[in-house]
């Protein structure tokens, strides 16, 4: 038997939904309580604010992107940067499309400074330290950028490619991003 989801739970798949799709700004607790099945007053027995949805909702994907990022940076040790690489982007692209450039805005320009700090520090928790330690294996000490420049880099490459809708960049295949993001487009012996 399935176990059945609580109300806390279709609260934040559903929230979750909304603001990865739309933001912070474009969503209402009233359209999370519709599509939740359920009536504001009952949202606001589980969440005090729309802010407090937001934080949880991306605590609990970050909880769960750390995890597997953890696990595919150390479980294919013997796999070269690309394919871990891209086992990263192809993880992120199924399982968590997000628009990282909402998302973002949305952290830096919406949420209260005090929280802003707290999801900053789970960000880099969760999706920046496991690439920066990839990038950690691979990089000579007189490479001119830091591992975690080049982490930031990765997301700022991948970030269009992993959207639920992207329009162009669904032409390109996440083996050709990650070709560009790590050889480039110029061949260093010509």
């Amino acid at each position: 038997m399935i176990p059945r989801m609580t109300t806390k739970e279709i609260i934040l798949e559903v929230a979750g939904d909304l603001f990865m799709d739309k933001g912070f700004q474009a969503t209402s607790t009233r359209e999370i309580a519709m599509k939740a099945g359920i009536t504001q007053p009952n949202l606001y027995h589980h969440f005090k604010t729309k802010e407090d949805i937001y934080i949880a909702v991306l605590e609990k994907l970050s909880l769960e992107v750390r995890e597997e990022l953890n696990h595919l940076v150390t479980s294919t040790e013997n796999g070269s940067l690309v394919e871990r690489l891209q086992g990263i982007l192809d993880y992120l692209k199924e399982k968590h499309p997000v628009n990282f450039f909402i998302m973002s805005h949305d952290m830096t320009h919406e949420i209260s400074s005090d929280n802003h700090q707290h999801l900053y520090k789970i960000w880099q928790e969760a999706y920046l330290a496991p690439i920066i330690r990839l990038f950690d294996e691979y990089l000579s000490e007189d490479f001119p950028l830091s591992s975690n420049d080049l982490a930031r880099y990765y997301y700022a490459t991948i970030a269009p490619f992993i959207q639920k809708e992207s329009g162009f960049y669904k032409q390109i295949t996440s083996e050709q991003i990650i070709y560009l993001f790590v050889y480039g487009i110029l061949d260093r012996e010509n």
